[in-house]
């Protein structure tokens, strides 16, 4: 899967009822960012418009992320595009990107804006499987997100020239 770093906008979609998407968002709202981004909750009246098609079961409690090329991405691959454009922690998100670390993506991006002193610590000191094997232990409160890492070519009734 391709990682896009370079964007000028993204537009994040999240389950406003989850307790560890809506605390990322509170954190990531608080970060420089190299882009513009939107925060669209699945039951803002904006997001109950855009996806009023799809089953809300499978949309809920899933982070999806949308780039200003048009590419979306949900699962492990929206929680990175999300660290991508933190300036402070593009360089965490390309190393999430990789193979070996993406499965535990959702549960870095989860512990940096819990306590940003643990993962920078981690990421520094540790070869990337030192990395995994620590954060597949990390705890990660259950929000019942889709495990799919795959980036998602089309997506409901999102209207073109949003972003």
């Amino acid at each position: 899967m391709k990682i896009t770093q370079y964007n000028k906008c993204i537009d994040i979609f999240y389950d406003s009822r989850c307790g560890v998407c809506s605390s990322f968002i509170k954190w990531l709202h608080q970060q420089p960012c190299s882009c513009n981004v939107n925060y669209v909750s699945y039951q803002s009246a904006r997001g109950e418009e855009w996806f009023q098609s799809m089953a809300m079961g499978e949309l809920e409690r899933q982070l999806v992320v949308r780039n200003d090329s048009g590419g979306m991405y949900r699962g492990a691959a929206a929680w990175v595009q999300c660290m991508l454009v933190c300036l402070s922690y593009a360089d965490l998100a390309e190393r999430l990107s990789s193979p070996l670390l993406m499965p535990v993506a959702q549960k870095a991006c989860h512990l940096v804006a819990c306590n940003e002193r643990t993962l920078r610590e981690i990421f520094s000191v540790q070869n990337d499987e030192e990395v995994l094997a620590e954060l597949e232990g990390a705890f990660l409160p259950s929000c019942q997100v889709d495990e799919m890492n795959e980036e998602v070519t089309i997506m409901a009734g999102i209207p073109d020239g949003i972003i």
